[in-house]
Order: C-alpha cells, then structure tokens, then sequence
C-alpha cells in the first residue's frame, strides 16, 4: 500500500525534493489513482465490445476524382497551391 514514508523513499530517490504538504497531497492522490486503478481492473472485458454506428454509411457521398493543380519538384520538396 502506499505510504507517506514509500513516496518519501521514492522522491529521495528520483532526487525530488518535496515539503511535508506537497508529500501528503502527493499521498492522497497516489491513493485516489490506486484506488481507480482497483475500479477499472473490476471491469469484465470478456464480454463482446460496446459499438455504436453513429454514421450512416448509405448516405455519405461516392468518391469522386477532381482535377489536380500540378505539383512543381523543388530539390527534395513539393510546392503546392495556397489553400487558405
């Protein structure tokens, strides 16, 4: 479990200096993420994934080839039109 003299040990060793108040929130977070760790490590991932189809796929436009501005070859780049 984590403890005040655990990331204690483990600032002295990342060589990070921290006051008593920084080393206790630092404490209550490391406890808030382990317990949401615990929470998510309950999910039963066995079953088939939620998926939504939100897109109607009938509906979306046919591809369609347009005319191309030519491209001009400047040593090892490509210059292009303005888009914007």
């Amino acid at each position: 479990m984590t403890d005040k003299r655990l990331l204690a040990r483990l600032a002295e060793l990342g060589k990070i200096r921290l006051c008593d108040d920084e080393l206790d929130k630092l404490t209550a977070d490391m406890k808030d993420i382990i317990a949401l760790m615990d929470k998510v490590r309950e999910f039963d991932g066995s079953s088939a994934p939620y998926t939504l189809d939100a897109a109607g796929y009938d509906v979306l436009r046919e591809d369609k080839s347009s005319e191309q501005p030519p491209l001009k070859a400047e040593s090892d780049r490509f210059k292009v039109p303005k888009v914007v």
